[in-house]
């Protein structure tokens, strides 16, 4: 369910965008964290993304470009943050959740 909502949001707010571009670039992105997600890199908290969003929302509806601009920031980096320090881990999460010890490639 939340897959498809997040799916749904991103691709809403590119439609809105009125531009083509825009909106095709922010779908990709999208579907690259979200095949970061899929394979274990990336834990996003649903309940931080949908608020996230609702503040992405808030902002678009005010017409407030200035808000968006850094909410949207804010959200895009945080996700990315998120991302990179997963793949910086010493730990790796298996498809079934599980945490296992990375092994040391170097020693």
């Amino acid at each position: 369910d939340f897959d498809r909502y997040s799916e749904r949001f991103h691709h809403l707010v590119g439609e809105a965008s009125k531009s083509r571009r825009l909106a095709e670039t922010i779908v990709m992105i999208y579907r690259d964290v979200r095949r970061l997600q899929y394979a274990g890199i990336s834990r996003s908290v649903p309940g931080d993304i949908v608020a996230e969003h609702e503040q992405i929302l808030d902002a678009l509806r005010r017409r407030d470009p200035q808000a968006a601009r850094s909410v949207m920031s804010h959200h895009v980096l945080g996700v990315h943050a998120k991302a990179l320090e997963e793949v910086t881990s010493d730990d790796i999460i298996s498809a079934d959740g599980e945490v296992d010890r990375a092994v040391d490639l170097d020693g």
